[in-house]
């Protein structure tokens, strides 16, 4: 179990967070750009020192300076992998992978067994002589999971995992890390900020907000303000007619899309930007809008990227960055948006 309370004077506020985090569990971290998300994993795993607090796992104190315990960071056995995943670029793949565990001293016939379970894994066993400098990012961030995970740290800590990945990348990823987690009986902690990845591998959930926390509860009962203020929303203006059990929406320029929701007349509805799915065909799913478009902006920001698609009315979904780059979106291309009937939110013109 993970028992932490780390304080630390930054310069735009104080921060204070107070974090527990039992054996088998994930905690996600929540929270606007600048929150204290990053901060807090780095004062937790020891990169930086906290002014005040204590780190405590399994038992065994990590930082407390009123006590003067202060365990260094490489003793700590903590798997950690940066927003930006750090990786040797001199070093092969394989080399990456095998660093941590030379530094436990494992014998080397352990090593290459090891090396060799977590590059298929992490299917980059094709890429085990090649030099890291010359990976995609998405290939940097499944070498830099693989290193963090071979020496079976006691404490996982993962900024921003899905960051570079493509969509099914991170659909593997996703599979693979919670029962990995729970199988293991390891304590994990994750930055994320699209709520649909939140909701699918979190147990627990703590938003902060300038170096505070907020809220925390289970996923499925994040307030819809707090987790609607961190992304982004289309709002469209139509016309709604039901349709069965859902309604039909025709916008003034004729396009048409489905909401799960019994309303007929004038109205407004949102569709999240993380609920969007951006394919280059159109997308195999049980979702009742996907809707033929042209990309015109793509607008990287740190780890996520906005794209605006015209569908007929100017749609804006949130991806990563790695899935921009693997479907090559760039202005003018056509793609498929897809999104679910119950994403939509649909509210009467009359109530505004």
């Amino acid at each position: 179990m993970l028992e932490a309370r780390v304080r630390k004077e930054l310069r735009d506020f104080p921060l204070d967070v107070e974090i527990r985090v039992d054996h088998g569990e994930i905690l996600v971290l929540m929270g606007e750009n600048g929150a204290g998300k990053s901060m807090t994993l780095n004062l937790i795993s020891g990169i930086l020192p906290p002014d005040r607090g204590f780190v405590r796992l399994n038992g065994t104190v990590f930082h407390d300076p009123d006590r003067g315990v202060l365990v260094p960071v490489e003793e700590r056995r903590i798997g950690y992998v940066f927003q930006n995943p750090a990786v040797f670029p001199h070093m092969t793949v394989r080399e990456n992978v095998a660093f941590g565990l030379r530094a436990r001293n494992i014998p080397k016939p352990d090593i290459a067994a090891l090396v060799d379970r977590w590059l298929g894994t992490m299917n980059i066993s094709d890429l085990a002589g090649v030099k890291a400098g010359s990976l995609s990012g998405g290939q940097r961030q499944r070498v830099a999971l693989a290193r963090a995970l071979a020496p079976e740290p006691v404490l996982l800590m993962l900024d921003e995992p899905f960051s570079a990945l493509d969509t099914w990348s991170i659909h593997e990823l996703k599979t693979f890390l919670k029962p990995y987690v729970a199988d293991k009986r390891i304590p994990c902690i994750l930055v994320m900020h699209r709520v649909r990845d939140v909701k699918d591998i979190a147990d627990r959930v703590c938003i902060l907000d300038r170096g505070a926390r907020v809220w925390e509860g289970r996923p499925e009962d994040i307030p819809e303000g707090s987790w609607r203020s961190l992304g982004i929303t289309t709002i469209i203006r139509g016309t709604a007619r039901k349709v069965g059990d859902i309604s039909q929406i025709t916008t003034g320029t004729g396009q048409v899309f489905y909401a799960a929701a019994d309303i007929s007349g004038e109205v407004v509805a949102t569709v999240p930007a993380e609920d969007v799915i951006v394919s280059q065909e159109p997308f195999a799913s049980s979702a009742r809008n996907c809707l033929p478009g042209t990309i015109s902006d793509v607008n990287p920001s740190g780890s996520t990227a906005r794209v605006i698609i015209d569908v007929g009315f100017p749609l804006t979904a949130l991806l990563t960055p790695g899935s921009c780059h693997d479907l090559r979106l760039e202005k003018g291309k056509k793609v498929y948006a897809t999104f679910k009937a119950s994403a939509v939110h649909v509210t009467p013109v009359t109530q505004q």
